[in-house]
């Protein structure tokens, strides 16, 4: 058996253990959001929409081009003006954790401001995708869904 001393010792070595993983946990999450090279719309903001959407329907008919990028025409404005959004959020985040001053509340304000920026941005896609999808044919959202699953940034497919 253990005596009361040997159990207090085991506590504080599980609690400074379980301490240390919650740290680690929290700096690969922030690490991710900030760093991270193939995050959403991060490390190329000069790639235009217009890329995208050429690669996305290069090999469509014509008419589901024509659906896919006047779709994007109607939404591009919105879906810019979200884009920096997210952009300016990820930014802030950066700078807050760089300030001299950084407090627990303006860490939390940035990534509030990261989540709601890029739900907006999300909602914007998904309004997009719905109103889209259903007009192509069948060859023309097997090619959006394909472009879709693709891993890594939109601008080395």
């Amino acid at each position: 058996m253990t005596t009361a001393p040997q159990s207090n010792r085991w506590l504080k070595i599980g609690l400074l253990i379980s301490i240390g993983l919650n740290v680690l946990l929290v700096g690969l999450i922030v690490g991710r959001l900030l760093l991270s090279p193939f995050g959403p719309f991060s490390g190329r903001p000069e790639v235009k929409l217009e890329f995208l959407v050429d690669r996305i329907t290069s090999g469509m008919s014509d008419a589901d081009q024509h659906i896919v990028k006047s779709a994007m025409q109607r939404h591009q404005a919105s879906l810019t003006e979200k884009l920096e959004a997210v952009r300016a959020a990820k930014m802030q985040i950066k700078e807050a954790t760089m300030a001299d001053t950084m407090t627990h509340e303006s860490l939390q304000r940035s990534l509030e401001r990261v989540g709601t920026t890029s739900d907006a941005l999300r909602t914007e896609l998904t309004a997009l995708v719905v109103e889209t999808l259903p007009e192509l044919s069948l060859e023309g959202r097997r090619k959006v869904m394909a472009a879709l699953e693709r891993r890594g940034p939109p601008w080395m497919r």
